[in-house]
Formats: C-alpha cells, structure tokens, sequence
C-alpha cells in the first residue's frame, strides 16, 4: 500500500482494476497483453510487462488534477514520508540543529518565560567588545563563569542554538515568572560591575563601556543658591507619553523642572522654596542604553499598563544637539532593539533586532529563530534616496543620514557612539573552551544515536 495514501491501487496483481473500456491494440508475437489474464500462468513474463502493469513506465501528462498512478509520478514521496514517519516515531532530527559554519547567528533556547534574557544575551553577545571583556574576565563567580560558557558555545558552538539553563539557575530566576526586561539588564549589569571590579583587565569596563551621567542642579528662586549632584546610569529613561519621535521624549527628560507647591526646594538657606531645577547630560558612554517608559501606573485603574502609541527613532542621533553640547562625540549609531510584544504589561514576548557589526545587516533573534530584517535598510535606502533629491539641511542630513524608524512595539535601544571600534574575534578562554568541546560531543552522540534508529526504522 502507498505509504501517504495517495494512491488508489496496491502492488498487488490481483488487486488491478480491468480496463476493458480501453481498445484494443495490435500485440507483437512476442509480447503478451496485460489485460489478458493468461498471462498469470505464462512463464515468459519480462520487465515490458511488469513496467506496463505497475506503470512503471515514464508518465506523459502534464498536469495532474490528483495522484498518478505511474510510480515515476511519485518521485520524492518517499524523502518525505520517510521525515514525516521519522519525526512522529523519533522525534526532531538534530542534524536540523547543526551550525554550518562559525558565521551564523545563533538563537537561545527559551525555557519557558526567559524571552526577556534571551534579548538582553543577544544584545550583549553581539556587541563584541564586551564579548571580550567577558573573555578576558577571570574568576570564579558561577553568574560570570556560565556567562563566557554561553557566550562560548555562541560563538564557537556546532548547534544553532544554545540552551542557557545554567546560566539561568547561577542566576536564581524562575523560568516560569517573565520580568521587565529593563529590571534584568539593570539587575545583571549590576551584577557584572561588583564581579569584574577586583579584576584588573575588566575591573573598569562595565562602567567605562554603558555608564552614563546626569547632573541635576537646583537653584533657589529667592537666593539664586544652586546645589549639584550627578546621577549615574546604565539606561537612560525616556518618557514618551503622548510623544512620536524619541528626540521628543529625550528633550523632556532633559527639560527644567519647575518645583513648587508641595515640590517645592528646601533651600539651606532660605528654607521652602520655589526652585529651577536643570538636567544635563554630562558623561555619553560608548554604548548608550535608553529605556522607552511604555509601562506605566495609571491611577483611576490602580494598575500598571501598557503605552501602545508608535515611536519613531533614528538610525543616527547627536544628543549634543539635544543637550546643548558641541562635543565631537556625542553622535550615535542605532546598533540594537529590544522590542515588546503583546498588549500587556504583565506578560507578552520580547524579541532583539540587531546590527551585524561586520556586514551593518539587521537580523531579528526570537529564541531559537534567528531571521534577517528589512526594514531598517528599506529606512536607510528611503533616507539616501530623499538626500540626493532634496537641498536639505547639511545638519539634519548627519543627524538622520540613515533614515528613521516607527514601531509600537520597541522598548529598549541600544546606540553606540560613532567611531567605537568592534573587538578582533574573542579568543575563547581555555575553560570555555573545553565547554565547547564537551557540549559539541555530546551534540555528536545525539546525532548519531538519532542516525542509527532511523536506519534501523529504515530496515
């Protein structure tokens, strides 16, 4: 019987309908009609008869309106009953699991609600000068250790994607409880600076490489006194109530706060007063970090929720323009996203969208799934093309010279200032190394435990 059942006849002579409707043809003497049951008994049946009656003969319709009955007909059935019957009996094949090369981008397994780390990871993996540092690390923190293994296997790594279950249980979390992105990466960069700081290749890096500074001063509305302090971050809050574009956010976090009424500033000298106070962007690190404030405490409702407007980013931003400073390097390259998806804010999924440091490509890792991105190129094809046929500003053709953006689903952006070079390929730590090495055979055993039951099956 046809293994899909596609087929309505079986291999079996006796079970062949008669076609007594066909005419008749002039037969050779040495050749004996199909049709005619005699042939059953003869002893002179050859391969023009056997060909003839299980149409094993070249089929010559062209279109088909259902299943042919000329076996020829059937070419590549039979590959695909043999993965289908495989699957269902064995399971996934692992050989779908297997890297072609150190090149490909690789995804995290999601173990449950870890979509949020997942993102983070990619975004931290991809930036190869803290892949560096996080090689270059040496101790014996098990958050820091699991941390290069998996950055490890990421890079030099036979599978398509790596399963970060160690990691997550150095880590203390609940594969079944989804955070706030933006609370993990301040939860674990928080974490690698009071672990890499008594090392004295990395002590500095995670400060020198994400912190920034703010500098609030209040003055006194009666005395003109002023008083400073700096603030540092790791991401940077962005308000974008009632906003469409980020530069309209990042200008009103940036804009004075007037205090009065029961805000008002407790001078040292004049006690209660109204007060100015001004926000500066002091310090831009090499990777500035900006958290969109889509979630939010509505007070009528008495809960959290979710700002569901569109925002427009750029690819090229110069906060200098934004704060007033005629600093050199204070313009920006968009290199990552984390993007939230769902409607609410106790739940949803979080994907990254990434660019390639070498070939500048935009990809999207979603867990396992690692798939190209284009629309951020059709951004930067669009902003080139409107440039060439228009006389615009020369300013604003640095400042968005790459096009812009609109998503209601971004959260977080990454943006590297322009001019920051990319780490050489990470040399992997001999430790991690022998990681890759144990966790690439155990991947071998898998794929030939698989192979030998699926011969057996084929047998």
């Amino acid at each position: 019987q046809c293994l899909e059942g596609c087929c309505r006849w079986t291999v079996m002579a006796a079970d062949r309908p008669r076609r007594d409707t066909k005419p008749k043809r002039e037969v050779s003497k040495d050749e004996v009609m199909v049709d005619d049951d005699a042939w059953m008994d003869s002893d002179s049946i050859g391969v023009p008869q056997l060909e003839r009656l299980y149409k094993l003969v070249e089929c010559n319709i062209k279109t088909h309106k259902g299943p042919c009955e000329h076996v020829t007909c059937l070419k590549g059935f039979a590959a695909i009953s043999e993965t289908k019957y495989l699957k269902e009996h064995l399971g996934e094949n692992p050989v779908d699991r297997l890297r072609d090369g150190k090149g490909d981008k690789v995804g995290l397994y999601n173990l449950g609600s870890t979509c949020y780390m997942n993102s983070l990871l990619q975004v931290l993996f991809h930036d190869s000068n803290f892949r560096k540092a996080s090689f270059d690390w040496s101790g014996d923190n098990p958050v820091g250790l699991q941390l290069q293994y998996l950055l490890a296997r990421m890079q030099d790594g036979t599978e398509t994607y790596v399963q970060p279950r160690e990691l997550v249980a150095a880590l203390g979390l609940a594969t079944n409880i989804q955070q706030d992105a933006d609370e993990f990466w301040n939860f674990l960069i928080a974490n690698l600076e009071s672990m890499w700081a008594s090392d004295m290749t990395v002590g500095g890096f995670i400060p020198d490489h994400f912190r920034g500074h703010l500098l609030y001063e209040t003055i006194c509305s009666k005395c003109k006194q002023s008083s400073r302090r700096t603030e540092a971050f790791y991401g940077l809050p962005v308000n974008i109530q009632g906003k469409g574009r980020l530069e309209d956010g990042l200008q009103q976090s940036l804009d004075d706060e007037h205090l009065t009424g029961g805000d008002r500033y407790d001078c040292n000298t004049c006690g209660k007063q109204d007060a100015v106070r001004h926000v500066t962007l002091k310090r831009f690190p090499p990777v500035l970090v900006m958290k969109l404030m889509r979630f939010v405490y509505n007070v009528q409702k008495g809960e959290r929720e979710k700002i569901k407007g569109a925002i427009s980013y750029p690819h090229v931003l110069d906060l200098g323009r934004l704060c007033g400073s005629d600093a050199p390097d204070t313009v920006y390259e968009l290199t990552a996203l984390v993007m939230h998806k769902g409607s609410s804010c106790y739940g949803g999924h979080y994907v990254a969208h990434l660019r390639d440091e070498s070939s500048r490509e935009w990809f999207q890792a979603d867990d396992t799934e690692v798939t190209e991105v284009k629309d951020y190129q059709k951004a930067r094809n669009r902003k080139a093309k409107e440039a060439k046929n228009a006389q615009d500003d020369p300013m604003e053709g640095v400042v968005d010279e790459e096009g812009r953006n609109s998503s209601s689903e971004v959260y977080m952006l990454v943006y590297t200032k322009r001019g920051t070079p990319p780490a050489p390929q990470p040399q992997v730590p001999q430790q991690a190394h022998a990681i890759v090495t144990e966790k690439a055979a155990e991947f071998q055993v898998e794929l030939t435990a698989y192979e030998k039951r699926a011969e057996k099956i084929r047998q």
